[in-house]
């Protein structure tokens, strides 16, 4: 990097009232810049910025808007944009204040790696002090192997939470290109990433999407945001939390132990024949209300049995709510053993959903166990690929508890 990153301060996680710290990464010219500007709703970093001299960029919230350029010999100057930048190759440090409401709480840090795969002590050393890594990949060029090589290299250095940014969305032919890309991203960079976003940033897209929501959500910038403020909440809330108090052997004995926490730790993970009909045994569903407590619009989840909706275990939303909702994925999967029986053969449909004017319903039914996990969201809180990608986390993590 072009400046001791030491100077950005210490990480978020190190304070409750510290800014959740992003860092958008990439190799050279995989754009990272387009990103940046997507999230900001404004063309403010040049695309050809630094092709062979690139500051550190620094973006954060302030009410008053501008932009400042720092020197590697410690001098500060205001400029109109960073196009007016004078004396290109001296800058160390590019900082941009931007009043959008959503960056408030955040600071982000543009961070490039070379096509050569070699990591500094001193990158090494600032990506383990972010929170949320945003890794920018071409989309006709997606996850080549020297960017693999580049996130495997981070190892513990990598934040705890990350997202695929592809750029260059709008360059491909068709949809069906679109829906290869992604069902080999998710083959092959799956494991790296717990969210993939397809940007588009054609310049004038982005230069409307300032006045414009629905441009915003077209480039992509407004659904990387959600993103990013879910992982905040997580963050923030994480920071906050006391540890709980340890309770020695001793006392143990001396103390009767809740009869919740009781319940808990007796629990066996794998499902009884009246799935978990009481709210200790929710309690074990922790992972996968953590997952689901970062999505916006979430209306209902939730865990039941197919020989038993009555013992549903609501993992959020209304009572009333997730018991309707229950009977209207059983109405789903009985109208598709109908339809096979007619065609004479047996179902094989693990995941389906339902798709309505302003919600969205999937849910994945699990042959070993019978049971059915579900979640409906609210389609203008959250994209549809967004409520795909964090359900098929949460399938994966309701997989270790069976």
């Amino acid at each position: 990097m072009s400046m001791s990153v030491a100077d950005l301060g210490p990480s978020s996680s190190e304070a409750a009232s510290a800014p959740v710290r992003v860092v958008v990464c990439g190799e050279i010219s995989s754009g990272k810049s387009t990103v940046i500007n997507a999230l900001l709703r404004e063309n403010v970093v040049p695309n050809y910025f630094g092709e062979s001299w690139r500051p550190t960029i620094l973006v954060y919230y302030d009410k008053e808007p501008g932009f400042f350029v720092e020197y590697l010999n410690g001098d500060r100057v205001q400029v109109e944009s960073l196009e007016d930048c004078e004396r290109f190759e001296e800058i160390a440090l590019c900082i941009i204040c931007s009043d959008q409401p959503h960056i408030k709480g955040f600071e982000i840090v543009e961070v490039p790696f070379f096509h050569d795969g070699e990591i500094s002590e001193d990158t090494l050393s600032f990506m383990s002090t972010a929170d949320v890594m945003i890794w920018v990949t071409i989309a006709s060029q997606a996850w080549r192997l020297t960017e693999k090589t580049i996130v495997e290299q981070l190892a513990e250095a990598r934040p705890k939470h990350s997202v695929l940014a592809v750029s260059r969305a709008d360059k491909l032919r068709s949809a069906n290109d679109l829906g290869r890309i992604s069902e080999r991203l998710q083959k092959e960079a799956g494991e790296h990433f717990e969210d993939s976003v397809f940007m588009r940033g054609a310049s004038a897209l982005i230069a409307g999407s300032k006045e414009s929501d629905k441009a915003w959500e077209d480039t992509s910038g407004g659904v990387l945001s959600e993103l990013l403020n879910g992982y905040a909440e997580g963050i923030r809330a994480a920071a906050q939390a006391k540890p709980e108090p340890v309770v020695t052997p001793v006392e143990a004995e001396v103390e009767e132990a809740p009869a919740e926490t009781a319940e808990i730790l007796a629990f066996d993970r794998k499902p009884a024949p009246q799935a978990a009909a009481s709210a200790a045994n929710a309690e074990t569903y922790a992972p996968l209300k953590a997952i689901i407590e970062t999505m916006h619009g979430v209306i209902s989840a939730g865990v039941f049995s197919q020989q038993d909706i009555a013992g549903i275990v609501n993992l959020h939303g209304d009572d009333d709510v997730a018991k309707i909702t229950a009977q209207v994925c059983m109405a789903c999967l009985d109208d598709q053993r109908k339809n096979y029986r007619y065609d004479g053969v047996e179902p094989d449909v693990a995941e389906s959903q339902i798709t309505m004017k302003k919600h969205l319903l999937v849910f994945h039914t699990f042959k070993e166990t019978n049971t059915v996990v579900y979640i409906m969201c609210q389609t203008d809180k959250m994209n549809p690929g967004i409520v795909r990608t964090a359900f098929g986390r949460i399938c994966k993590t309701y997989e270790t508890m069976i």
